[in-house]
């Protein structure tokens, strides 16, 4: 599945990480449409199929938290995310700095069946993670949390805006994240279409102690997805110029 956005609007640069964007990514938007649009039309577009909560990840080992050439996406006093060069992509671990095994937590530079890490935070011993999948058909995007202590995913967006993109004229992008060291999540993403004046933004956080339901803190099309802030338990975020907030 082919990234149409301008590169300069992508959450995450995958040339900036050191990693060759595959010819997926370089295609040109009339193929990448053609494609698509062939393809939804014989079969519809397919459901996407994201990892389960609660199921811990496959490890490998990196004694101190790191590997040969690794090269850190983000980290704090607890835990690391780093990136490794491997047959042309840049495979992603995460893990505790004083562990000798890291937990396997996606790529970067190709999406196609499989788990594009386009965007990392952490904070205390989790890292929450903005996932792109997609097929020949159709692509999307999930918001995930890990618990780097054991591996355990503790949540999944599923969709982190509240429908999928329901025509290939549109697409959903994940904009922001903000985490709490205990597992709140709060995001925006936004619904863009050709030639629209302007994105529909949705700004949605965890559902307390849920592993896969959110609550929509505020929608419309005057919200700057780049806002989200955190300080402490408070997120806030401009909706027309007007800062508004929510606890987490």
């Amino acid at each position: 599945m082919c990234d149409r956005r301008p590169r300069n609007q992508r959450s995450f640069s995958t040339v900036d990480m050191g990693v060759t964007p595959s010819p997926l990514h370089r295609c040109t938007a009339a193929i990448c449409t053609g494609l698509a649009a062939a393809a939804i039309a014989a079969a519809g577009a397919p459901a996407q199929q994201y990892a389960q909560p609660g199921r811990p990840l496959s490890t490998v080992g990196a004694p101190g938290c790191t590997r040969t050439g690794a090269k850190t996406i983000k980290a704090n006093r607890h835990v690391r995310v780093f990136s490794v060069l491997k047959r042309g992509y840049g495979a992603v671990y995460g893990c505790q700095r004083s562990a000798r095994r890291a937990f396997r937590l996606g790529i970067l530079g190709e999406c196609q069946n499989s788990r594009e890490i386009r965007m990392v935070e952490v904070a205390g011993r989790r890292a929450v993670l903005g996932i792109f999948e997609c097929s020949l058909y159709a692509g999307g995007w999930n918001l995930e949390l890990v618990n780097l202590r054991n591996g355990h995913r503790e949540f999944t967006s599923n969709n982190p805006i509240s429908v999928f993109s329901p025509t290939e004229a549109t697409h959903d992008s994940l904009q922001r994240m903000v985490l709490t060291a205990d597992g709140s999540v709060a995001w925006t993403a936004a619904r863009s279409g050709a030639g629209a004046a302007a994105s529909y933004v949705e700004v949605r956080r965890r559902r307390r102690g849920s592993t896969n339901q959110a609550v929509l803190l505020d929608s419309g099309t005057d919200i700057d997805a780049q806002s989200l802030r955190k300080r402490g338990r408070t997120i806030s975020w401009t909706n027309a110029g007007v800062r508004r907030t929510a606890q987490l």
